[in-house]
């Protein structure tokens, strides 16, 4: 039997266990690390910087073309770049039409 302590808990512990009670096991008490993938992180960094740059009066299509760089992505994620890219570009482009006072 694991008798574990934990010493704190972060936001992120939390949020882990309210969603899956398995997961923060894994995760903070057996200290199973389950592997990321890089694209999804790669992503979502490239998306959240096109939607600074419309703030700050930046291109976001070349923000997000700049972040999510495909030879950052693991060998096995490259086949779906061009599907992430046009996502991407598809979810500025919505950001941009339902926040039209940015523009």
């Amino acid at each position: 039997m694991n008798n574990a302590k934990l010493n704190r808990f972060s936001p992120s512990m939390i949020i882990d266990y309210l969603s899956c009670p398995m997961l923060f096991y894994y995760r903070y008490i057996a200290k199973i690390y389950l592997p990321q993938k890089q694209i999804h992180l790669l992503f979502g960094g490239a998306v959240h910087a096109a939607v600074e740059g419309i703030y700050e009066k930046q291109d976001p299509f070349d923000l997000f073309k700049n972040h999510f760089i495909k030879s950052k992505l693991l060998d096995e994620e490259k086949k779906d770049h061009k599907e992430y890219v046009d996502l991407g570009n598809e979810m500025i482009r919505n950001y941009i039409k339902t926040h039209k006072t940015l523009s």
